[in-house]
């Protein structure tokens, strides 16, 4: 990736045989192998008696189970191995087409389920990460960022206003972490049983809006770190995911904590992610560049079907409904709700990166930068004034 900036050519972009035809298959058998041993290591029979994990079925039961899946039925060999093999990781699933959680769940949908097949999650793993891995692969290697406005500066002296801003987003992923630490600790203190997915709190910080809060509470700290200058890029084209939960928020498990400004929390930290980016763009920090629609919204995409599908055969939890889908229009779309989603996310990726933040972009090039810039040039105008001449300070400026 570059940008004018950083002085890196096109001419030393690799070749699209090297790209595609050599370090793609190795990131992607890579990611393949890692994932299978993740979950071989996790599996239930290897992890039994830890909280959350549900009790063995009997033989009968398991026989029952792959017979309602479908495995014995599938023709290929390959897809019937390997589905079995994903099912015995994690057998005591919910079966339930209404998603209610685990065997032991008492209805709790924040548990994952089998509400898809085994069969079925292989293939979406495989098809989807051979796309996305390939966008991200492609656009690391090949691809570059056009400047669309530069920062103000090239210093890494923050205002008072980014300040602010980096110490709130802090605390909030401070107290991300606290709350959901917190409930874990307390439900296994108080002997909750493998019924309440509140014994697996903690794998809650992986939602998309608790990444991103943790990960913005730390490039806001630099201005001019590269990491921090491509993630700013990158969320502004994603952030549509933290103003959905924010407008579809579920409040549910909130209202049963009752923990203290839990609510308030999650209201001012969803309120922070979504208003503090067109701030620090009105205020020049970071430079800015033309959207890369594909790229930017094959991120989301990646870390749900490469990293949360899979690892929800390890964790247990249902984290963006990758399992099964959440009540409301998606579950009319039965099996078939996850590529529905993903077209729905690209439709949010291409609102905010084609429309909402260039629209917002040239406002602030027609309307705040240039009294922003006034500002500036008449404060510099007056430190230069009262700078001392030959060791003693302009009367004029007294």
């Amino acid at each position: 990736m570059q940008h004018d900036e950083f002085n890196t050519g096109s001419s030393g972009r690799p070749s699209v045989i090297r790209t595609y035809c050599v370090v793609l298959p190795v990131v992607l058998v890579t990611l393949w192998i890692g994932t299978a041993i993740v979950l071989e290591a996790w599996k239930a029979d290897r992890t039994r008696g830890q909280p959350g994990v549900p009790d063995p079925l009997t033989r009968d039961e398991y026989l029952y189970r792959e017979e309602r899946l479908g495995i014995p039925n599938i023709s290929f060999a390959p897809l019937r191995i390997a589905a079995r093999w994903l099912f015995y990781c994690q057998p005591e699933l919910s079966l339930e087409v209404g998603s209610a959680g685990g065997v032991h769940s008492a209805g709790d949908e924040r548990f994952a389920s089998w509400y898809l097949s085994p069969q079925q999650q292989i293939v979406e793993y495989l098809i989807y990460s051979i796309i996305f891995v390939a966008s991200i692969v492609g656009g690391v290697m090949r691809g570059h960022w056009t400047l669309r406005a530069p920062a103000r500066d090239k210093t890494a002296k923050m205002n008072l206003i980014e300040l602010l801003n980096a110490i709130i987003t802090t605390l909030l992923a401070l107290g991300a972490i606290c709350y959901k630490s917190a409930t874990a600790m307390l439900a296994r203190r108080e002997g909750v049983s493998s019924s309440s997915a509140d014994v697996l709190a903690t794998w809650f910080l992986l939602q998309p809006c608790h990444v991103f809060c943790i990960a913005l509470a730390v490039i806001y700290w630099s201005r001019r770190w590269k990491v921090s200058i491509y993630f700013f890029n990158l969320y502004l084209h994603l952030m549509w995911g933290v103003a959905l939960a924010l407008v579809f928020a579920e409040m549910e498990e909130y209202y049963k904590r009752q923990y203290p400004l839990e609510i308030f929390h999650f209201y001012l930290d969803h309120w922070v992610l979504v208003i503090a980016p067109f701030v620090l763009i009105a205020l020049r920090t970071y430079p800015v560049f033309k959207p890369r629609l594909w790229f930017c919204y094959s991120f989301a995409a990646a870390f749900h079907s490469c990293i949360l599908q899979p690892l929800h055969f390890v964790l247990l939890v249902q984290i963006n409904y990758q399992t099964h889908p959440p009540g409301g229009p998606l579950r009319h779309f039965g099996k078939l709700y996850r590529p529905v989603q993903y077209i729905f996310c690209w439709l949010l990726t291409y609102l905010f990166s084609q429309c909402i933040i260039p629209a917002w972009v040239s406002f602030c090039e027609a309307h705040i930068w240039p009294r922003l810039g006034r500002f500036q040039q008449s404060e510099g105008s007056l430190v230069k004034e009262s700078e001392p001449v030959n060791g003693r300070v302009d009367k004029k400026s007294l």
